[in-house]
């Protein structure tokens, strides 16, 4: 374990002697990898989400040039070192568990085991890094602290998981897959994903601020150790971002270790903590001090706008048809289809929730979700329906009551007539079952 920045206060022994030749390599490795980390991973992989909104002006050139020289590195690595088959290309904002963050990860190892080693040899006669351990310690709270306050806002705020839709409502819950069944569980309840969204925001606030860092590293490694969990138990394509983020929380929770242990567990009195400053210089504290407010003023205005607007951008908008209907009567060419269960053409359910595609579930319960175009004003819908999504079906469309729907006109060469009743969605458990205080009989 690294010395804590606090022994450099201790007027003991040890602490004037400096630290061992292992603390010295240990710290040097440490430092280039979570340095080189926080730069090519937890900056660049948002800086084209924050130009959008105004919060990264130049991040797209930033990226763009990130794409062009370290991606390519990366990928030059993949396929030449790490043997990765096919190609490795670099795509912004995609999920941090692909091949190309895997390789990202052993090249941001290897160099910081080549800086370490570069560093050993140029500075072989420094006996401490106290100093520059505490400015490590202040960017890994400040990076620790953005991602804290983006994940936690975008479940504050509806972004980040979301009600199941009407055709969630109808998948079976054995075709589920991992993430689905995740989204589902997490999206059902907001006042669950509310308290998991403040539980990070609190984190991310608290390790702001020296005084409530450890306090703040507790919550974020009790809230982290449950996400990880989730991603690696649920498929959840962030493994690799939520365990660096969990290593950051122990990493600052590490000097303060032992005072835990003594006070929580061996009973004993436990001496106030002793802070280290970066620097004690009058005009270096008074530009830190506005730093400091600086950043703390944008993180949480970037945290709260960010999610408000991606909020509003993923409101669902009902199409002009919207809900679940049932096949009442299916006509093909004149002649009634029969409801068998074998059929794969006869539509058995059709789900209308979006404006860009249909979910259709035939009589084999076979169901997909199919590409579709409205035209509003012709009340007509087309559906690109086939395995391949290219059989073209024209259907205008009518409401004739509310409970009701009729569509007719082409699919290929055949002429449809379909009857469709409406199915009431607020009838559904998931829906309709409610919070109650008393579950279950005495």
């Amino acid at each position: 374990m690294l010395p804590s920045p606090t022994d450099a206060l201790q007027p003991d022994s040890a602490a004037d002697s400096g630290w061992n030749p292992v603390q010295r390599i240990g710290f040097r490795l440490l430092f280039s990898y979570l340095v080189l980390y926080i730069i090519l991973v937890t900056l660049i992989e948002d800086l084209d989400l924050l130009s959008d909104f105004g919060f990264a002006p130049g991040g797209r050139l930033v990226n763009a040039i990130y794409a062009k020289t370290w991606a390519r590195l990366v990928s030059w690595a993949g396929m030449h070192v790490l043997r990765v088959n096919g190609p490795l290309a670099y795509a912004s904002g995609g999920n941090s568990d692909g091949i190309f963050s895997y390789t990202q990860l052993f090249c941001i190892a290897a160099v910081a085991i080549f800086a370490a080693l570069v560093w050993t040899l140029l500075d072989r006669r420094r006996t401490e890094y106290y100093r520059l351990n505490a400015w490590l310690r202040v960017g890994v709270r400040y990076a620790l602290a953005f991602s804290m306050l983006s994940y936690g806002m975008a479940k504050v705020y509806d972004v980040q998981f979301r009600f199941p839709g009407l055709g969630g409502l109808l998948t079976p819950y054995g075709e589920l897959s991992p993430f689905s069944l995740l989204l589902a569980f997490m999206g059902y309840s907001r006042p669950y994903a509310i308290f998991a969204g403040v539980s990070e925001v609190l984190a991310g606030v608290l390790v702001l601020f020296r005084r409530t860092a450890t306090i703040g590293a507790m919550v974020g490694l009790a809230v982290l150790a449950n996400v990880v969990m989730l991603d690696f138990c649920y498929h959840w394509p962030e493994k690799l971002d939520s365990t660096h983020l969990l290593l950051m929380s122990v990493f600052l929770l590490g000097p303060d270790l032992g005072r835990l242990a003594n006070c929580l567990v061996l009973n004993r009195i436990v001496l106030p903590a002793r802070f280290e400053q970066p620097s004690n210089s009058r005009w270096v504290r008074i530009g830190r001090f506005v730093a400091k407010a600086a950043i703390v003023i944008y993180m949480v205005a970037m945290s709260i706008m960010v999610s408000l607007k991606l909020e509003s951008m993923s409101a669902r908008q009902s199409p002009p048809l919207f809900g679940i209907f049932e096949v009442e009567e299916f006509i093909r060419n004149g002649q009634a289809i029969p409801p068998l269960g074998t059929d794969r053409a006869r539509w058995k359910t059709a789900v209308f929730e979006d404006s860009s595609r249909v979910l259709i579930k035939f009589m084999d319960v076979d169901y997909d979700y199919y590409p579709a175009q409205y035209d509003a004003a012709a009340s007509k819908i087309t559906i690109y329906t086939g395995d391949k999504h290219t059989d073209k079906n024209v259907l205008a469309y009518s409401l004739p009551d509310r409970d009701h729907l009729v569509l007719r006109g082409q699919s290929g060469s055949d002429a449809l007539f379909i009857r469709l009743t409406r199915s009431d969605e607020s009838k559904l458990p998931l829906v309709s079952d409610k919070f109650k205080w008393i579950n279950g009989n005495p």
